[in-house]
């Protein structure tokens, strides 16, 4: 089955996000407009769960831009950075997707799930940024919710019930965009932006990617001191997957 998400910006960038018959899949996608060749969309279906591209900083006549964009499976990170000064603008887009399966206590029909994402960083001059997280099943339903032009500091999480036997959909989705200016513009959360699960006592769970958060999250104190400039590092705890058999 494929779904097709469309995702319009009062900007002049738009991004089409198809979602295959794979079980799993890791997407980057960076745009910098005027520069044609740094265009790239790449995925990697059922086979690698870390995708990293960078466009590094491109120069031309009368504007210059950067897009970077890293995607993990095992630890639910997006990362990204978009830069750009003058006409027209650069952007970044991270996609994770996945099929989880929940293993739950004897005697429990059915349990509630809530996958969040928490997204940190910085922003500078004219920017735009949206997001969507789901997690469903033909069953359920997708259950999803949508964030548009809003990135921080908002609530990111879906709760869906689920049972034994059926595979749920996980996707997660951030774009960042730099948009036009005279001035200079920058998205960072080159520190993080992340996703965790809260599973009720005695549920477990798999995934096909069999690497679906089942890593700590790598983030250098010394990126965390630089985005934040206060030094004050954020821990997030996370259930620990159990790998698929």
């Amino acid at each position: 089955m494929r779904t097709t998400l469309r995702l319009t910006t009062t900007a002049l960038l738009y991004l089409t996000l198809t979602l295959p018959a794979s079980a799993y899949y890791v997407r980057v996608v960076n745009q910098v407009a005027n520069f044609p060749d740094a265009y790239s969309d790449i995925q990697l279906n059922d086979g690698p769960t870390l995708l990293e591209h960078d466009t590094g900083l491109l120069i031309g006549a009368g504007s210059q831009g950067r897009s970077y964009g890293y995607g993990n499976l095992a630890t639910g990170a997006m990362r990204g950075f978009v830069s750009r000064l003058g006409n027209h603008g650069s952007q970044v887009s991270i996609n994770l997707y996945d099929i989880l399966y929940f293993d739950l206590p004897d005697g429990v029909t059915e349990a509630p799930v809530t996958l969040s994402m928490d997204v940190n960083g910085t922003k500078i001059g004219a920017t735009f940024g949206n997001s969507s997280l789901g997690l469903g099943s033909s069953n359920t339903g997708n259950i999803q919710e949508t964030f548009d032009g809003r990135i921080f500091g908002y609530d990111y999480s879906v709760t869906t019930v689920v049972r034994e036997g059926i595979g749920y959909q996980m996707q997660a989705y951030v774009n960042f965009q730099a948009l036009s200016s005279s001035d200079y513009s920058e998205w960072n959360v080159l520190n993080t932006a992340y996703m965790s699960i809260a599973l009720p006592e005695g549920v477990t769970f798999s995934s096909e990617s069999n690497v679906f958060l089942t890593q700590p999250i790598p983030v250098p104190p010394a990126l965390w001191l630089a985005v934040s400039g206060l030094g004050v590092m954020r821990f997030a705890t996370r259930r620990r997957a159990t790998p698929a058999c």
